[in-house]
């Protein structure tokens, strides 16, 4: 793969979509992402996917760590949750 990038995309992937995996060889592996004739496949070389499940993890922690804060934001000081009107905190 010359450690490049070799396409531009934008794939969106909601909950509830398959996802699989094939490995080629000792160093690269393809997730399979949908079903059908929509599947959209990513490869990756082994070093980089070590990389990436790195980034990964450390996305995941991050929208935990704000999916803390969004509910400690949501809680009045006593424990009660805020009441909310369009999309704004009352």
């Amino acid at each position: 793969m010359n450690g490049k990038l070799k396409v531009n995309s934008w794939v969106a992937v909601g909950e509830g979509c398959p996802i699989d995996y094939l490995v080629h060889g000792s160093d690269v592996v393809d997730f399979v992402f949908g079903g059908g004739p929509d599947n959209f496949e990513f490869g990756f070389d082994a070093e980089v996917l070590r990389e990436f499940v790195k980034l990964a993890d450390k996305a995941l922690q991050e929208i935990d760590a704000q999916h803390v804060q969004d509910e400690s934001d949501d809680t009045e000081p006593g424990g009660n949750e805020l009441i909310t009107t369009g999309g704004r905190k009352a």
